[in-house]
């Protein structure tokens, strides 16, 4: 498979891409990534969090699923 652009929207679409896959802790390292590339755009944070909640809960990791929820709340 042929990498993305290292720019925010295509690490988030990467992300996706793991996680309709099936591949959560992959998803979950780009949504990172994509969250670490910029500040400027709060709302891909957001579905960046929301994202990686579900993906953490799919790991059966409840704790960072858990972090994840709380900081949306937050927002």
């Amino acid at each position: 498979m042929r990498p993305f652009h290292p720019g925010v929207f295509f690490l988030f679409g990467q992300g996706r891409l793991h996680l309709c896959r099936g591949q959560p802790a992959t998803a979950i390292e780009y949504y990172r990534k994509a969250l670490q590339a910029q500040n400027q755009y709060r709302n891909l944070h957001q579905i960046s969090f929301w994202e990686m909640a579900v993906a953490h809960f799919a790991l059966w990791e409840i704790s960072e699923s858990l972090q994840c929820w709380r900081t949306l709340a937050a927002e």
